[in-house]
């Protein structure tokens, strides 16, 4: 019978858990693993790695569950879209005016800009009604908008450089943003989101696991 190595035997190990091994070499790895410890401790090792993730594969994996849980009740999202599709269409409509104006000057150039900015923010929400896990991404972005236009609203107000009436548009904003924080699970949600990412993690790692063991283990001399 042809001696076998270790490594030899280690492939056989693979291919043998991966049901593979051709029945001329069962005998010969047989042969080896009652001789070679490290090798017997490889193969077991490699079969209760193979069984374990088995195991794992035919978990069932609430799916549902978890999308329904990270955007919430499917009764209180449709009511909270449809609320920010009206925010966002009517950010879309205060805003364009503002685009479209033919005056010229400095001030109706940042006016045009404003009016940009606005119409950006209110298709971005008019996308997060269509699709309603999109909502995490445009919630840092949107916060750090409603801050601070409300520093400035604030500071212009007791300035005198601006009146209740002319920062309503302002409050359609906040409104927005409200929608898309419960839309998103607020803070509380951020957890799952992360899980939602990483739950596949570990069994992606440890399918890399059997190719690993042949480098803590000597091979016996």
């Amino acid at each position: 019978m042809t001696y076998v190595t270790c490594d030899q035997a280690r492939e056989m190990i693979s291919a043998r858990v991966d049901g593979e091994l051709e029945s001329t070499n069962d005998a010969r790895l047989d042969t080896h693993t009652q001789g070679c410890p490290a090798c017997a401790s490889y193969q077991d090792d490699a079969f209760s790695l193979r069984r374990s993730l088995r195991m794992r594969a035919v978990e069932p994996e609430p799916e549902t569950e978890l999308v329904v849980d990270l955007v919430g009740s499917m009764k209180g999202l449709s009511i909270l879209r449809i609320a920010l599709f009206v925010i966002g269409g009517t950010l879309v409509a205060l805003n364009v005016a503002s685009i479209l104006s033919p005056d010229g000057g400095a001030a109706s150039h940042l006016s045009r800009h404003d009016g940009i900015f606005g119409t950006a923010l209110g298709i971005g929400m008019l996308a997060v009604a269509g699709k309603p896990h999109r909502a995490i991404g445009l919630v840092p972005l949107t916060s750090t908008i409603a801050v601070l236009m409300a520093i400035a609203a604030a500071a212009d107000l007791l300035n005198g450089q601006a009146n209740l009436l002319s920062e309503a548009e302002h409050v359609v904003e906040f409104g927005g943003l409200v929608c898309l924080w419960a839309i998103s699970g607020g803070p509380s949600r951020i957890p799952l989101h992360v899980k939602a990412v990483t739950r596949r993690l570990p069994a992606r790692q440890s399918s890399h696991d059997i190719s690993r063991l042949g480098s803590h283990q000597e091979p016996a001399l």
